[in-house]
């Protein structure tokens, strides 16, 4: 019997493995980004985008129709909107964008998870111990870092979570 995909559960070595691999890649990622994680917004448009109406409204039904109608505001991210909402009201940042740290460790929480599911993708495909160093190579890429430090730039990091979360 060909089997198409591939099955949904891992064995406990698998899931203690991918616990492993987050928490490193989590606590490296904090570490050599600590100086940029404390600051405030350092662009405008970060705050900005902190401050539109839909991150800082309470929860309803009517909200989310509102934040999930195209041209209420000039960008439509809702799944960023939503994001950005956890955090104000989750996870406590202030609601007018000065406490620039909760979006950015938010960002690097995204990151380090993208990391440990294209590791997890690529051992799926038959790649070994390769799918490790990739998925570090490609995490630990300069080029992350503009998104991972930029609190505007969730919508790039919601993009590359849910592209290697459909492979996975």
């Amino acid at each position: 019997m060909i089997r198409l995909c591939a099955p949904l559960y891992l064995d406990k070595a698998r899931w203690l493995y991918n616990l492993f691999l987050f928490g490193f890649v989590f606590i490296c990622l904090m570490a050599l980004s600590q100086n940029a994680i404390w600051t405030d917004f350092f662009s405008i448009d970060d705050s900005l985008l902190i401050a539109i109406p839909q991150v800082r409204a309470p929860a309803s039904w009517k909200w989310l129709k509102v934040v999930f109608t195209p041209g209420f505001h000039i960008d439509y991210y809702p799944i960023r909107d939503l994001s950005y909402w956890f955090d104000v009201h989750i996870f406590g940042a202030d609601n007018l964008g000065v406490d620039g740290h909760i979006y950015r460790i938010h960002n690097i929480f995204l990151l380090a998870a993208s990391s440990v599911l294209l590791s997890w993708t690529l051992n799926l495909l038959g790649f070994g111990l390769y799918s490790f160093w990739f998925s570090a190579i490609w995490v630990f890429h300069p080029v992350h870092w503009e998104m991972m430090i930029w609190s505007s730039a969730r919508k790039d990091i919601l993009a590359i979570f849910f592209l290697i979360f459909s492979f996975a």
